[in-house]
């Protein structure tokens, strides 16, 4: 970069003695040059949020490095979402640490969401007591560079050192608030310097005596919104069973709910964008979720109208009902498209294997295809793309074992 353009009165001769000053005012060790002293980088890099729908409101995701806030009402799909942001975090190899202040840590619910337990570190909120413990050992982290992404669950079950240590009954006015903002100021540059990305979940307040206008609000204060990079509203649209009958069972009974978010901040791409995804109470088995995935990125295409036909690669069929993907497996097989459709989806051919080993996939279609050579080419495609596509193999096995436990589409056979 010319330095003209940067600096007024800097010539070769006293270019030596401004470094030196500047080094001694910042007390900094290292030697300092002017020609790229204080720029800052133009790409910013996105960590995917495990939401195939979100990603692209997001740009790509969540930013790195930065705070991002997740809030809500009760059950609207907080906690979930960041499992799911762990899920894929962690299969990318990534190192990420819960931080569980409300103890409502369940690994059962968090293995079903796709998350490898055994490289999520997770700290109870037993050994951390108060909100400036939480805070410090959040920036002691981002200083060392020891984790990825961090994870607060959540903001409203924090309480400050003078509140633990006080009577119940004894008012304590904006604590919170007061450490909160306090925190934000040292957290957000250790969490810039380190790349570590800090997301923390927030409930919902309503305000005392508000006769108009919005009443919600989240604790914490204004230093915490400020301080986000990214803030998302999460809520819970109604619907009925007609409108949505895969989201429930047989009995009529709810299997899960639309959960909607709400971009309210964003720094690092548009804000006030909706988007809607589906929460399963039961999560996906393995085939279903890929099914599921092909139909929210645009592999399967499906109709504006009402959503039931679906066509890929000139082949339609029509679904009996929303969501039923033990048809749409049926027609890819029968069509003899099974592979074409994976490979679409970029599924290595070590997590094929597996599929066909659990039944999603017959076996004579599967040795013609090994026969074709496909799969290597498959493979070879991959690891062009990704060179840690191979570190997915032991994380599939372990998804397809427990999406045994809860049940999966029919083995299908193909027609002779």
């Amino acid at each position: 970069m010319n330095n003209d353009l940067r600096y007024k009165n800097v010539t070769k001769e006293n270019k030596k003695t401004i470094e030196n000053e500047l080094k001694k005012l910042l007390d900094i060790d290292s030697a300092i040059d002017l020609d790229t002293f204080g720029i800052v980088g133009e790409d910013i890099e996105k960590i995917p949020t495990g939401i195939a729908k979100l990603d692209p409101v997001l740009d790509g995701g969540y930013p790195k490095g930065k705070l991002i806030e997740l809030y809500g009402k009760e059950t609207s799909g907080k906690s979930t979402m960041l499992f799911m942001l762990y899920a894929d975090a962690t299969r990318r190899g990534l190192k990420c640490l819960h931080i569980d202040v409300e103890c409502s840590y369940n690994p059962v619910w968090a293995r079903s969401n796709g998350v490898i337990t055994d490289n999520l570190t997770v700290v109870s909120g037993v050994l951390l007591p108060s909100a400036e413990k939480v805070f410090e050992y959040i920036h002691f982290l981002c200083n060392n560079k020891m984790y990825d992404i961090i994870g607060l669950d959540s903001i409203a079950s924090l309480a400050p050192d003078l509140e633990e240590k006080a009577d119940i009954s004894k008012q304590n006015m904006a604590g919170l608030a007061r450490a909160i903002s306090k925190a934000m100021k040292k957290i957000i540059r250790s969490a810039e310097a380190s790349g570590t990305t800090v997301i923390y979940i927030n409930q919902i307040r309503e305000k005392v005596g508000q006769l108009y206008g919005d009443p919600e609000d989240t604790p914490g204060g204004r230093a915490l919104k400020h301080a986000a990079s990214l803030r998302i509203k999460a809520t819970m649209p109604s619907f009925d069973q007609k409108a949505r009958p895969d989201l429930f069972g047989a009995d009529g009974r709810k299997q899960g709910h639309v959960v909607r978010c709400d971009i309210k901040k964003s720094r690092f791409s548009m804000p006030n964008k909706i988007c809607e995804f589906d929460l399963r109470y039961q999560p996906l088995d393995a085939m279903s979720k890929i099914l599921e995935d092909a139909l929210e990125s645009g592999v399967l295409e499906k109709s504006k109208s009402n959503g039931k036909k679906i066509t890929y690669k000139g082949n339609a069929t029509m679904l009996p009902e929303k969501g039923d993907y033990n048809h749409l497996l049926t027609f890819l097989v029968e069509s003899e498209l099974i592979f074409d459709f994976l490979d679409d989806c970029k599924i290595p051919a070590s997590k094929i294997a597996s599929l066909v080993e659990d039944g999603y996939v017959p076996n004579d279609l599967y040795d013609e295809w090994i026969e074709s050579g496909a799969s290597k080419k498959l493979d070879i495609s991959l690891e062009e793309e990704d060179n840690d596509s191979e570190g997915e193999e032991p994380v599939e096995s372990k998804e397809t074992k427990e999406t045994k436990k809860r049940g999966r589409p029919p083995k299908v056979e193909s027609k002779q």
